[in-house]
């Protein structure tokens, strides 16, 4: 299974390494889009170390400085 964790610097930043054939385990759920079906990948866990990737709602933790796009969202709509 291939899967897109986010940019490589979010997970560096978070001391959290993978190299090809690490043994992982994944938590997440499945979402039907024009593409395909596609695996939304929320925690990853490696030898006792894991990874938050995406919010409860799905937005990944990558974007807006680990915040999510509802929360940076949120910030610009009370700035007005």
């Amino acid at each position: 299974m291939t899967a897109d964790l986010g940019p490589a610097g979010y997970l560096a930043a978070r001391h959290f390494s993978l190299a090809p054939g690490d043994p992982v385990k994944l938590a997440g759920v499945s979402s039907a889009t024009r593409q395909g079906t596609v695996f939304l990948a929320r925690v990853i866990e490696k030898g006792g170390q894991s990874l938050v990737l995406r919010t409860a709602q799905g937005a990944p933790l990558a974007i807006a400085g680990g915040e999510g796009r509802a929360a940076q969202a949120k910030r610009q709509g009370s700035a007005r």
